[in-house]
């Protein structure tokens, strides 16, 4: 008996080109279904691969009301996407204000009544690479305005500083 017969079988029972297609079939759905899957997915989704990223939100001329819905603590999401972010570990209030003129044409600074600038410090977990940062699966930039929501407040805010280890 030969091993590849006149009409292209091996032993007579299948033929070569149909057997690769199985095996190929094969080791595909064995490197999905048998193999951790920790090996299937990039090394940066998994959070082994993060480090501690913090990111001072700058938020402009906000009511007392969105103030106090926001304490130390609070966890921040993005809203287009609703990753966390992190968490709120320090809040900075300062009274808004506004560059105008006065009646002479000189430029002024003039405060906003009821207005307030608030600076949020988020620590969260995020992949630091040569190119960017990503936290949230969001690439983040200082000046970069982004949407942020914790359970009570949506702000948006614009990145104001970024640090790493």
């Amino acid at each position: 008996m030969k091993i590849i017969d006149d009409k292209g079988r091996i032993f007579g029972l299948i033929n070569y080109i149909d057997l690769f297609i199985v095996l190929a079939f094969i080791i595909v759905l064995g490197r999905f279904v048998f193999i951790e899957r920790d090996d299937v997915f990039p090394k940066e989704l998994n959070s082994d691969g993060f480090q501690e990223v913090e990111i001072l939100y700058y938020v402009k001329g906000v009511k007392d009301v969105s103030i106090k819905g926001v304490k130390i603590g609070d966890v921040f999401r993005d809203v287009t996407t609703n990753n966390v972010i992190g968490e709120v570990t320090n809040i900075d209030i300062q009274p808004s204000s506004i560059m105008t003129t006065d009646e002479k044409g000189k430029v002024v600074y003039s405060e906003i009544p009821d207005r307030f600038d608030m600076y949020l410090t988020i620590k969260g977990k995020g992949q630091v690479t040569d190119y960017d940062i990503k936290v949230a699966n969001e690439e983040i930039k200082i000046g970069k305005t982004s949407q942020i929501q914790s359970r009570m407040n949506r702000l948006e805010a614009i990145i104001y500083g970024i640090e790493y280890n």
